[in-house]
């Protein structure tokens, strides 16, 4: 019985090798539509903007090599409770050359002294070109979390890298650490983002002067996620408590006199924006990866309007 079942397998594998070239290399030709290019944005206001930025661009076909154009023409307009608030103008902020020699321009519309934002109120962004139309994304500012405490202690977190060196010491392997405590609302999702800015003095022709530094920050939490230009996360294990949120922090410490932590009561739009774009990146170039949709919140187009609720508090530093 063995022997016939051998038999068997080797009379398969002859077939299989039989039908040559043909088997094993078939093409299926696919014909990708037609793409028709949409507006695109890209917004995040904050109750805390000096300066309210909105990037304007279109997409462009999976198949198209052509480099994304600035769009000049667009309005731009954010409106609260149907209101007219403010108008956006359009800037190029500087261009340079990319690896394959292309021209790429850093542009945006901008407003250089943005209105107050209010909570609890919803806001509409409405953006529109001859040639693309409108879109229009609607938020509503959720109300701001205050930081109860703070703290910071200079190399007070260790295994962040998990590398000792050749003397068996974990000096390299440590970083500042910065927490804050802040109070979770009960009974709602909520959602946060995180980041720290150093204060330093610094001797110049004109006597000395202040400047500031943004610290790199690590989640110690594994709840904690690296976002985009900060840390965020939910209050999924711990909905309505009081939570003590430490980060590992890593920048200049010679000089620093003070740190500026700032917790943003952000949407669920920012968080799921972020989350599926940091999957997004780190699949990148992963043949075998799942496909990521990017979280958006545009209607009759694509991208992405998120605001936020920023609370500051100081840590000084002895």
């Amino acid at each position: 019985m063995q022997n016939i079942k051998y038999i068997l397998y080797i009379l398969s594998s002859f077939f299989l090798m039989s039908c040559g070239e043909s088997f094993f290399d078939s093409i299926v030709e696919v014909e990708v539509p037609a793409h028709e290019s949409n507006l695109a944005i890209t917004a995040h206001l904050s109750n805390l903007d000096e300066v309210s930025l909105v990037h304007v661009t279109h997409t462009i076909g999976i198949l198209d090599n052509e480099n994304v154009t600035p769009i000049e023409d667009a309005q731009v307009e954010l409106y609260s409770e149907g209101q007219l608030l403010q108008t956006y103008q359009y800037e190029r902020f500087f261009e340079y050359v990319d690896f394959d020699g292309d021209v790429i321009t850093v542009d945006g519309y901008v407003n250089s002294e943005p209105k107050l934002l209010e909570v609890n109120k919803t806001y509409e962004l409405r953006v529109s070109t001859p040639t693309y139309g409108e879109i229009i994304a609607t938020q509503s500012l959720v109300q701001p979390t205050s930081i109860l405490s703070g703290t910071y202690e200079e190399n007070g977190i260790s295994g962040i890298f998990e590398d000792i060196d050749t003397n068996g010491n974990d000096d390299d392997d440590r970083a500042e650490e910065i927490a804050i405590k802040f109070q979770d609302k009960a009974g709602e999702k909520n959602y946060y983002a995180v980041k720290a800015t150093g204060f330093y003095d610094t001797v110049t022709p004109n006597g000395i002067e202040e400047f500031r530094q943004p610290f790199y920050l690590t989640p110690v939490d594994p709840a904690t996620e690296e976002g985009l230009n900060a840390l965020i996360l939910s209050d999924a294990t711990f909905d309505g408590k009081a939570y003590e949120l430490k980060m590992a922090a890593f920048g200049e410490t010679e000089g620093l006199k003070r740190i500026e932590v700032i917790l943003s009561t952000i949407t669920a739009d920012r968080y799921l924006y972020e989350t599926t774009l940091i999957n997004y990146q780190d699949n990148d170039g992963n043949p075998f990866s799942e496909p990521v949709i990017i979280h958006e919140n545009v209607s009759a187009g694509n991208g992405i309007f998120t605001m936020s609720a920023g609370s500051v508090f100081t840590i000084e530093i002895d």
